[in-house]
């Protein structure tokens, strides 16, 4: 029997897995073949005969395969016992018609080790990942509620429909980042799913465009977001005087709508965080401007935010939505009010 051994290094060199590899996966399908297809089915499989057992009954390989590295023949030996049953040595067979299945088995079992050496390169690279930003492409896919997106050489991630955002594009083709949300092995492989609705996808866009965030001379306290629409996001600064919200929104907002347009246009209002609840509720419900804001229930973070009466609407935002988030943003309950009332509430 013979291999190409020139086809197993150009293998090698395509998977990128150590020389010799492929040898000894080879060796060990012959092997499992030989003794599953040729040898005897030892008496105490009972009847369990599809179960492989490689050694004999002195604990002695039931057969040893050898792979020459060079010209690619291959050698099977077993071992040999005199008439008192007493181990003699080994003894080179060369059964018939077995050269088929061996080379059935063996491009089976090296289809599922080289599976399984993709898979433990695809899990190391991509475990850690979680909550990274990574660009790929969309692909076509037969499920409606599934987006495939191509994020390596042959590797596809899944964005299912609850890490999807209503009304963006997904159409196949189309280059689109997206941020690692879980990474796990599965039935079939390595699954990795992606999101466009994790909040964490804002904080890495930004990170591409304030090189101040890498830099550490301003952080991101916290980031509230409906999803297609608004994003509030909370900014400080660990330098004294640094101005943070000018590094986020950038040079004549540059850097703010670098990240909104990425976003399809969402609108992203960008706050000083403080560390006094009162101040920072009055700084998320921008862009509405809070006449006063008063700390009413201190066990409830309940606050009650004054603003003009022309602004009410504003601070309230459609449907709610800038009162939500900027509660979301501060983790407080939030009264909004017009400061026509305060003098009677405050």
């Amino acid at each position: 029997m013979h291999i190409d051994i020139k086809q197993l290094r150009e293998v090698e060199i395509d998977k990128e897995i150590q020389p010799g590899e492929l040898v000894g996966i080879v060796e060990s399908a012959i092997q499992r073949a030989y003794v599953k297809h040729i040898t005897p089915i030892p008496h105490d499989l009972g009847d369990r005969p599809h179960q492989v057992k490689l050694e004999d009954e002195h604990g002695r390989d039931r057969a040893r395969v050898n792979l020459d590295r060079k010209s690619g023949d291959i050698t099977i030996f077993v071992p040999a016992y005199d008439e008192d049953g007493e181990f003699i040595g080994e003894e080179q067979v060369d059964p018939e018609d077995f050269g088929y299945i061996a080379v059935a088995e063996a491009k089976r079992v090296m289809f599922q080790a080289l599976r399984s050496i993709d898979d433990d390169k695809v899990m190391g690279e991509f475990q850690h990942k979680k909550g990274d930003l990574i660009s790929g492409v969309i692909q076509q896919s037969s499920n409606a509620q599934m987006v495939h997106v191509l994020i390596g050489k042959n590797l596809e991630a899944v964005m299912p429909k609850p890490e999807q955002v209503a009304g963006e594009d997904y159409s196949h083709g189309r280059r689109i980042r997206v941020v690692i949300t879980d990474v796990k092995m599965g039935m079939k492989g390595p699954s990795i799913t992606v999101s466009r609705h994790h909040p964490e996808l804002v904080k890495r866009l930004f990170e591409l465009e304030v090189p101040e965030l890498g830099q550490g001379l301003v952080k991101i306290a916290a980031i509230s977001r409906h999803q297609g629409h608004r994003t509030k996001i909370a900014v400080f600064s660990t330098e004294s005087g640094f101005n943070a919200k000018g590094a986020f929104i950038g040079e004549l907002g540059a850097r703010v709508r670098n990240v909104s347009k990425e976003l399809g246009d969402e609108k992203i209002d960008i706050v000083d965080y403080s560390p006094d609840l009162v101040e920072f509720v009055a700084h998320a419900l921008s862009p509405a401007k809070v006449t006063k804001a008063v700390l009413i229930d201190e066990a409830t973070n309940a606050v009650r935010a004054f603003v003009p009466e022309y602004q009410l609407s504003l601070a309230i935002g459609k449907d709610g939505q800038n009162a939500r988030l900027a509660a979301m943003l501060t983790r407080a309950k939030i009264d909004v009010k017009s400061d026509t009332l305060m003098d009677e509430l405050s």
